[in-house]
C-alpha cells in the first residue's frame, strides 16, 4: 500500500528543509564519537545499500521512518538510543 522503504543521501545543510519540506521542530544528539567521518559515512552507506536491496514495506507502525533512523543510529553506535519524544516504531529493527 505505502510501498517500501528507500534510503536516500542528500548533503546535510544546516536549517534545510528537505524533509517534506518542514521546518525540525526536534533535533536529538545521538552521537558524539572519536570515529573518522569516512567509517561513518561507509557504515551508513552499507546500511542503506542493504534496506533498499531488502525492499522492507513501509508501515506507519511497524517499519517507517522512525524504525530505519534508530535502526541506523545502532549501526553506528552499537546500541539504539531511546526515543526522546514520541517517535512511532522507533523500537523495530529494520535492515538486520
Amino acid at each position: 500500500m505505502f510501498g517500501s522503504i528507500k534510503a536516500v543521501t542528500v548533503r546535510n545543510t544546516p536549517g534545510s528543509t528537505l524533509d517534506y519540506g518542514a521546518n525540525v521542530e526536534y533535533a536529538q544528539v545521538v552521537l558524539i564519537s572519536n570515529v573518522a567521518s569516512v567509517e561513518l559515512v561507509r557504515r551508513l552507506s552499507a546500511f542503506s545499500t542493504a534496506i533498499n536491496e531488502a525492499q522492507i514495506s513501509y508501515s506507519p507502525f511497524k517499519s517507517n521512518s522512525n524504525s530505519y533512523a534508530y535502526s541506523a543510529i545502532e549501526v553506528l553506535i552499537g546500541i539504539r538510543p531511546r526515543a526522546a519524544v514520541l517517535a512511532p516504531a522507533w523500537k523495530v529493527k529494520v535492515g538486520f
